[in-house]
């Protein structure tokens, strides 16, 4: 039987925390722990968190308070370090588990196959689902009832709109996460560094059940980028080099990226500063894919 930890940041979330606790209370396997790690929240998301604790005195739950603001990664790898269960799962404070099975599903995943690293489904705010592995089934292997291995890593991190997202993407277990952690240097896609090196170094499996409800919050980091994030290239492009499947996701993130930058911006100046930093990133990293269409096209145009 799998023991998990749910690790919760906590930064300001208090409009959405009471749900987001409210969904992993409706799990009907109760092997877990919940581990909310607040980042010195100024608003009542604290008092949130302590009155659905007074309701609840049979959960296993406890509040970590960082001494400073240290931001989503350092908050995460707090989690990690204090977790006592043997399977992790990263969720959001904004996010809410829509599966009641969730956890029980993955406990028989990990019991009939000894599953280390297991893909949720994920629905957005949008209407979209992500992963999607309806296009082209041969790369991937059902085994159980909604339950598949991952043959080829590269088509599913590339065409199978795989979230490396931090909330709710993957149920990881401890063991293989050993003294990797989250890059706290990092902004901007520091948790697709941290799962895309697990999902690249081990068996990976997918359940094919919507298992989060991811909303949309206008606070949020990922919603307002910086101004400086146009100079910036992920850490992760540069980091992806060994072989062929890593060359190949890389080229995905890196047009990824630029189209995000691009969708986020007007100025024609911040377009050229992005097209004289990065050509040489352009040509190294050259793909046909929808992301490196639209943004060539974008950057030919200066518009």
């Amino acid at each position: 039987m799998a023991f998990f930890t749910i690790i919760i940041p906590l930064f300001n979330k208090e409009k959405f925390i009471r749900n987001t606790l409210e969904s992993v209370l409706k799990q009907d396997y109760k092997d877990f722990e919940i581990l909310v790690i607040d980042d010195c929240s100024t608003d009542r998301s604290l008092d949130k968190v302590g009155e659905f604790i007074n309701d609840n005195p049979q959960l296993n739950i406890s509040i970590i308070k960082n001494p400073v603001n240290k931001g989503v990664s350092f908050s995460r790898n707090v989690g990690i370090d204090k977790a006592i269960g043997d399977y992790l799962l990263f969720l959001d404070a904004d996010d809410e588990l829509i599966s009641q099975n969730v956890l029980k599903k993955s406990n028989e995943a990990i019991i009939d196959f000894n599953v280390k690293y297991l893909m949720l489904k994920r629905e957005y705010y949008h209407g979209k689902v992500k992963p999607n592995f309806n296009l082209k089934r041969k790369h991937i292997e059902e085994i159980a009832n909604n339950l598949y291995k991952i043959k080829d890593k590269s088509y599913a991190a590339t065409k199978g709109k795989m979230p490396f997202g931090g909330s709710a993407s993957t149920i990881i277990c401890k063991d293989i996460i050993g003294s990797h952690r989250f890059d706290t240097t990092l902004r901007h896609y520091e948790d697709w560094l941290f799962f895309i090196k697990l999902f690249l170094g081990n068996d990976c499996y997918y359940l094919d059940e919507s298992a989060v409800y991811i909303h949309k919050d206008e606070n949020s980091v990922t919603n307002n980028l910086e101004e400086n994030y146009i100079y910036n290239k992920p850490k992760l492009i540069d980091e992806l080099t060994s072989n062929k499947v890593e060359i190949k996701i890389r080229k995905y993130v890196f047009w990824l990226w630029i189209t995000t930058v691009l969708m986020n911006t007007s100025s024609e100046n911040k377009i050229e500063v992005l097209r004289r930093n990065y050509f040489k990133d352009m040509k190294e990293n050259f793909t046909l894919n929808k992301y490196s269409i639209y943004s060539i096209f974008r950057i030919i145009l200066n518009k």
